[in-house]
């Protein structure tokens, strides 16, 4: 309907990207839109870059491009993570060089969901379990929100994530704050993508 609408969850995301220099915390926002039917998780500077990018191409071919912009907009989220709530399907897109390639995540998650809460910002959470991809994750949902999703692949909980990280603190997701978009955008595809196994 006309009156669809799609909340955009900001999550601040940690992460240690460099295994050896653990002190080395490299920090950037992620988005999660989520729609009626679907939700996409994906890097805010990416989609900053696609827009700078189509704009410099509508312009003349790339020549209005602003390489120190550009370059500020790095993101370590080269990632994006489709979740389809109709056919319960979640679908990771990459990027390796100029080839975007995707695969469906076949793993599923099964989260202990545990009896403590506590408050994150203004919402009541519960606290959760999983092991996930070789590593232990704890989350914290709330039920305040009337969603069931997270950011990154995870799912499965009776609410939404508003913080998850992995035990070794290589990892974190923080909800920082949330408000309605008009429709669900669709990160950027340049070039074609290749559907891989896992």
């Amino acid at each position: 309907s006309g009156f669809a609408q799609t909340n955009r969850f900001v999550y601040q995301v940690s992460m240690k990207a460099d295994a050896n220099n653990k002190n080395d915390i490299k920090t950037e926002n992620a988005y999660l839109d989520i729609s009626s039917d679907k939700s996409f998780f994906y890097s805010e500077n990416r989609i900053k870059r696609d827009s700078i990018m189509k704009n410099a191409f509508k312009s003349g071919g790339g020549r209005g491009m602003n390489r120190d912009q550009m370059e500020s907009l790095r993101s370590n989220i080269s990632y994006s993570v489709e979740k389809d709530k109709i056919d319960q399907k979640i679908i990771f897109k990459d990027r390796l060089g100029r080839d975007n390639y995707s695969y469906e995540e076949d793993r599923s998650m099964s989260w202990k969901i545990l009896t403590e809460t506590t408050k994150i910002g203004e919402y009541k959470v519960q606290k959760a379990e999983t092991d996930f991809a070789g590593r232990k994750w704890t989350a914290w949902f709330t039920t305040d929100l009337p969603y069931q999703d997270g950011p990154y692949k995870f799912t499965g909980l009776p609410g939404l994530i508003v913080k998850v990280e992995d035990a070794t603190g290589d990892y974190s997701f923080d909800l920082m704050k949330n408000y309605k978009l008009d429709a669900l955008p669709e990160p950027n595809q340049f070039g074609s993508t290749l559907k891989v196994k896992r």
